[in-house]
């Protein structure tokens, strides 16, 4: 399987001797920037998700920020974002970490969320005590202005950014995450929480490395497919200091394929996936019903912003000779416009949450979207656009019973051809009575 950056880099340079002068190693607080800049570079990718709208920024600067005022009364950080909420009995739930702060305590249950747009209305939100992450970005970038890192062997990282051509003021990035770090230090000393909460922790390295640093538990629920080459959680070179301490997991996979994983078999807690779960319960809209019975085949096309143009391309050819076929394309950016394609009768841009279009698909068609298995479950099969080889270096295609499009090629009937699979399912079941049974002994 071919390298990506960080295991190139890693390979090649004594990344760990890159520290400050208190012995802080630094190199987990660039990882994330680093292999991300790479993929934009390649593949015009953009990681960045939050409005730039000032209006909604500082609307969404004040969302609970009373919560400031009794952060001391709070034991357990739950870090956790906006677009992870769904509709469950009239209130908005996070899927994640709802079910954790009832089970802990809900009053002394904060939840800090991120909003790419907006906050739902507080009283249409389940979590009981819930503020903005933007106090906390704030004071994080206050107090990286006071940060003047002294970085021993500074050296490596010259030579690792000439070689690999890359563009990034490493002084500049790390005052900003160390800023984070010791703000974050500030906080846990100042609260005392028992326990942290994260998502998608290679984004917030600092915050997990300052909790450990006092000693914190620090828990990370699993937020997507991660499989056996995932960057961030498959590594040779190990970063302790920059690790949670245990993973919510969809199920037994990471388990049983825990080759230089982060997390050891004892770390794992296999717990479901409430999303999924709830949404493959729920009826379908009666329009999607007439739309699955109006066509033979049903394409969900789940885009990434990423080389769209391309898999979209891609099935152009085998549209035109099959008007009884449809592709309905999911996007990830609303923002782009897709009118050129919806020209073709043969496609229509999805207004319902992706997983309903995955109730109706026979086929899901994507780059390395976690959808690749969530569709499985769904009835949808999986095929492959390979765009820069990511679809092979994320997924094990022949685990999935897969097919694959090699970036170039175009869809045909030789795709719709797939290989009979017994891998295990990727997600248990019981999400709730999984949570009620797991001792986290904190």
């Amino acid at each position: 399987m071919e390298k990506n950056i960080l295991e190139v880099i890693e390979d090649d340079n004594d990344v760990g001797s890159i520290r400050l002068s208190s012995g802080l190693r630094v190199w987990p607080l660039l990882r994330g920037k680093i292999y991300f800049h790479d993929l934009k570079k390649r593949l015009g990718y953009s990681s960045k998700t939050r409005t730039r709208n000032k209006a909604r920024l500082i609307k969404s600067f004040f969302y609970g920020i009373k919560n400031i005022f009794v952060l001391r009364k709070f034991e357990f950080l739950f870090f956790e974002n906006t677009n992870k909420r769904i509709s469950i009995n009239n209130k908005y739930y996070d899927i994640y970490f709802d079910a954790w702060g009832d089970k802990l305590c809900p009053d002394k249950s904060l939840f800090v969320e991120f909003a790419s747009e907006s906050h739902y209305k507080r009283d249409k939100v389940f979590s009981k005590n819930i503020m903005s992450d933007l106090p906390f970005k704030l004071a994080s970038f206050v107090r990286s202005l006071l940060v003047f890192p002294n970085i021993e062997n500074f050296e490596i990282l010259k030579e690792i950014q000439e070689r690999n051509h890359i563009q990034i003021n490493f002084q500049k990035e790390l005052k900003r995450q160390l800023g984070e770090y010791y703000f974050y230090r500030f906080l846990f000393k100042l609260i005392k929480p028992r326990a942290v909460f994260v998502l998608s922790s290679f984004s917030k390295v600092s915050m997990v490395m300052a909790a450990k640093s006092k000693n914190i538990p620090v828990f990370e629920a699993q937020h997507g497919y991660i499989g056996e080459a995932h960057p961030f959680y498959h590594v040779k070179k190990r970063f302790e200091e920059s690790y949670p301490d245990h993973l919510f997991s969809f199920g037994d996979f990471e388990i049983k394929n825990n080759k230089n994983f982060i997390f050891k078999e004892n770390q794992i807690l296999p717990i479901g996936g409430l999303q999924l779960e709830y949404l493959k319960s729920r009826p379908l809209p009666n329009e999607l019903k007439n739309i699955k019975n109006k066509y033979r085949q049903v394409f969900c096309v789940t885009l990434q912003a990423i080389k769209e143009e391309e898999i979209i391309g891609a099935t152009l050819d085998y549209a035109k000779m099959h008007p009884d076929v449809l592709f309905v394309l999911c996007p990830k950016d609303r923002s782009i416009s897709y009118s050129d394609y919806l020209l073709n009768k043969n496609y229509l841009v999805s207004q319902y949450p992706i997983y309903d279009i995955l109730k109706i698909a026979d086929y899901n068609l994507t780059i390395f979207s976690t959808t690749a298995v969530e569709g499985v479950s769904m009835g949808a099969k999986p095929i492959f656009y390979n765009a820069d080889n990511l679809s092979k270096r994320y997924f094990n295609v022949l685990k999935l019973g897969a097919t694959i499009i090699e970036e170039g090629d175009s869809l045909s009937e030789k795709h719709l051809n797939f290989q009979e699979t017994e891998a295990d399912p990727y997600y248990i079941e019981g999400y709730f009575e999984n949570v009620a049974k797991c001792n986290l002994n904190i």
